[in-house]
Protein backbone atom coordinates (compact mmCIF):
# COMPACT_ATOMS: atom_id res chain seq x y z
CA UNK A 1 0.00 0.00 0.00
CA UNK A 2 0.99 3.66 -0.82
CA UNK A 3 3.28 5.46 2.04
CA UNK A 4 1.19 8.70 1.45
CA UNK A 5 0.74 10.81 4.74
CA UNK A 6 -2.65 12.30 4.66
CA UNK A 7 -3.21 15.47 7.01
CA UNK A 8 -6.03 17.28 8.10
CA UNK A 9 -3.62 20.13 9.24
CA UNK A 10 -3.66 22.33 5.82
CA UNK A 11 -7.36 20.78 4.84
CA UNK A 12 -10.00 23.50 5.22
CA UNK A 13 -12.65 20.94 6.34
CA UNK A 14 -15.32 21.88 9.25
CA UNK A 15 -17.54 20.52 11.65
CA UNK A 16 -21.26 21.44 11.55
CA UNK A 17 -20.30 23.97 13.76
CA UNK A 18 -17.51 25.27 11.40
CA UNK A 19 -15.23 24.27 13.83
CA UNK A 20 -11.90 22.47 12.19
CA UNK A 21 -11.04 19.04 14.13
CA UNK A 22 -7.46 19.54 15.29
CA UNK A 23 -4.76 17.08 13.92
CA UNK A 24 -3.47 16.11 17.90
CA UNK A 25 -7.13 14.37 17.86
CA UNK A 26 -5.93 11.50 15.46
CA UNK A 27 -2.48 11.56 16.25
CA UNK A 28 -1.42 7.89 17.30
CA UNK A 29 -4.84 6.68 16.58
CA UNK A 30 -5.93 4.30 13.52
CA UNK A 31 -8.36 6.73 11.01
CA UNK A 32 -10.75 5.49 8.97
CA UNK A 33 -11.79 8.96 6.45
CA UNK A 34 -14.97 8.01 4.60
CA UNK A 35 -15.85 10.34 1.69
CA UNK A 36 -19.91 10.42 1.11
CA UNK A 37 -22.47 12.44 0.34
CA UNK A 38 -26.41 12.24 1.32
CA UNK A 39 -27.52 11.68 -1.91
CA UNK A 40 -25.76 8.52 -2.46
CA UNK A 41 -27.53 5.71 -2.08
CA UNK A 42 -24.49 3.51 -1.27
CA UNK A 43 -23.15 5.74 1.25
CA UNK A 44 -26.73 5.67 2.81
CA UNK A 45 -26.62 2.18 2.62
CA UNK A 46 -23.68 1.65 4.52
CA UNK A 47 -23.45 4.34 7.13
CA UNK A 48 -25.21 1.52 9.95
CA UNK A 49 -22.17 -0.65 9.50
CA UNK A 50 -19.84 2.56 9.62
CA UNK A 51 -21.09 3.32 12.82
CA UNK A 52 -21.26 -0.15 14.38
CA UNK A 53 -17.39 -0.49 13.53
CA UNK A 54 -16.87 3.03 14.90
CA UNK A 55 -18.21 1.67 17.77
CA UNK A 56 -16.52 -1.84 18.24
CA UNK A 57 -12.62 -0.77 17.36
CA UNK A 58 -12.56 2.70 18.99
CA UNK A 59 -11.05 0.71 22.23
CA UNK A 60 -8.38 -0.53 19.71
CA UNK A 61 -7.83 3.14 18.49
CA UNK A 62 -10.11 3.52 15.56
CA UNK A 63 -11.24 7.15 15.01
CA UNK A 64 -13.70 7.26 12.33
CA UNK A 65 -14.11 10.38 10.49
CA UNK A 66 -17.05 11.28 8.03
CA UNK A 67 -16.03 13.91 5.18
CA UNK A 68 -19.46 15.01 3.40
CA UNK A 69 -19.10 15.68 -0.29
CA UNK A 70 -22.21 17.24 -0.11
CA UNK A 71 -23.94 20.69 0.91
CA UNK A 72 -23.67 20.63 4.51
CA UNK A 73 -27.22 21.24 5.71
CA UNK A 74 -28.36 18.20 3.42
CA UNK A 75 -25.58 16.01 5.01
CA UNK A 76 -26.52 17.17 8.67
CA UNK A 77 -29.87 16.13 8.49
CA UNK A 78 -29.15 12.31 6.98
CA UNK A 79 -26.45 12.04 9.51
CA UNK A 80 -29.54 12.98 12.48
CA UNK A 81 -31.79 10.38 11.00
CA UNK A 82 -29.09 7.66 10.53
CA UNK A 83 -28.04 8.24 13.99
CA UNK A 84 -24.30 8.75 12.93
CA UNK A 85 -22.37 9.50 16.12
CA UNK A 86 -18.69 9.65 14.76
CA UNK A 87 -17.39 13.41 13.66
CA UNK A 88 -18.54 14.78 10.23
CA UNK A 89 -16.52 17.21 8.23
CA UNK A 90 -17.90 19.53 5.41
CA UNK A 91 -15.75 21.00 1.94
CA UNK A 92 -16.72 19.72 -1.14
CA UNK A 93 -13.19 21.04 -3.11
CA UNK A 94 -11.39 20.38 0.48
CA UNK A 95 -12.77 17.07 0.45
CA UNK A 96 -11.37 16.08 -3.05
CA UNK A 97 -7.55 17.96 -1.94
CA UNK A 98 -7.66 15.72 0.72
CA UNK A 99 -8.41 13.23 -1.09
CA UNK A 100 -5.32 13.31 -3.37
CA UNK A 101 -3.18 14.44 -0.87
CA UNK A 102 -4.04 10.46 0.31
CA UNK A 103 -2.85 9.04 -2.98
CA UNK A 104 -5.73 8.26 -4.75
CA UNK A 105 -8.51 10.61 -6.68
CA UNK A 106 -11.99 10.70 -6.03
CA UNK A 107 -13.26 7.61 -7.83
CA UNK A 108 -17.10 7.82 -6.82
CA UNK A 109 -18.05 7.63 -3.52
CA UNK A 110 -18.75 6.19 -0.89
CA UNK A 111 -14.75 6.27 -0.80
CA UNK A 112 -13.05 5.13 2.46
CA UNK A 113 -9.42 5.42 3.30
CA UNK A 114 -7.70 3.73 6.09
CA UNK A 115 -4.34 5.93 7.72
CA UNK A 116 -2.33 4.10 10.23
CA UNK A 117 -1.05 5.55 13.20
CA UNK A 118 1.78 7.20 12.06
CA UNK A 119 -0.71 9.18 9.26
CA UNK A 120 0.60 6.58 6.41
CA UNK A 121 -2.15 5.09 3.85
CA UNK A 122 -2.60 1.37 5.23
CA UNK A 123 -5.69 0.78 3.19
CA UNK A 124 -8.50 2.03 0.62
CA UNK A 125 -11.83 0.97 -0.73
CA UNK A 126 -13.96 1.85 -3.68
CA UNK A 127 -17.83 1.60 -3.19
CA UNK A 128 -20.32 0.59 -0.37
CA UNK A 129 -18.94 -1.93 2.82
CA UNK A 130 -20.85 -4.05 5.39
CA UNK A 131 -19.86 -4.75 8.86
CA UNK A 132 -17.64 -7.59 7.88
CA UNK A 133 -16.27 -5.37 4.61
CA UNK A 134 -14.97 -2.96 6.82
CA UNK A 135 -13.14 -5.54 9.24
CA UNK A 136 -11.22 -7.15 6.62
CA UNK A 137 -10.20 -3.45 5.50
CA UNK A 138 -8.91 -2.26 8.85
CA UNK A 139 -7.60 -5.75 10.24
CA UNK A 140 -3.85 -4.84 8.79
CA UNK A 141 -4.11 -1.17 9.63
CA UNK A 142 -5.12 -2.30 13.85
CA UNK A 143 -2.99 -4.66 14.68
CA UNK A 144 0.43 -2.05 13.63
Amino acid sequence: MSTARCSLKDTALSDASDRSLAASSWQGRVVLLNFWASWCEPCRHEMPALQAVAQRYASQGLRVIGIAVDNPAAAQRFARIAGVSYPLLYGMSAADRLHQACGAKLQGLPMSIVLDRQGHVCARHAGALDEKGFAELLSSCLVQ
